[in-house]
């Protein structure tokens, strides 16, 4: 669902937001409009394992409203079966 399960406090510096605000809540709900449709089709290729992980430049939106570019790796953790069992992503401030 792309859900934030965990997060840490230099997520929090560049979204703005607190960690409570963060867990819970989706990266499209913070992903500008404008970015989104580019990462979702990447969420999807990773997901029917046409890439093993993916890495792009985007923006989020902040509670005030600006945006903060961001340099985001995403990779999954597969059980056995090959079944999804976690993903993993890295933001960087640009």
């Amino acid at each position: 669902s792309g859900e934030f399960l965990a997060v840490n406090a230099r997520l929090c510096e560049i979204t703005g937001y607190p960690a409570e605000a963060l867990v819970g809540r989706t990266f499209q709900a913070i992903t500008h409009p404008d970015d989104l449709a580019d990462d979702l089709d990447r969420v999807l290729r990773l997901l029917t394992g046409a890439e093993p992980s993916y890495a792009l430049q985007k923006r989020y939106v902040r509670p005030d409203g600006s945006t903060v570019w961001i340099r985001l790796s995403v990779s999954l953790v597969r059980d056995a079966a090959g079944a999804v069992v976690r993903w993993f992503g890295v933001n960087v401030e640009v």
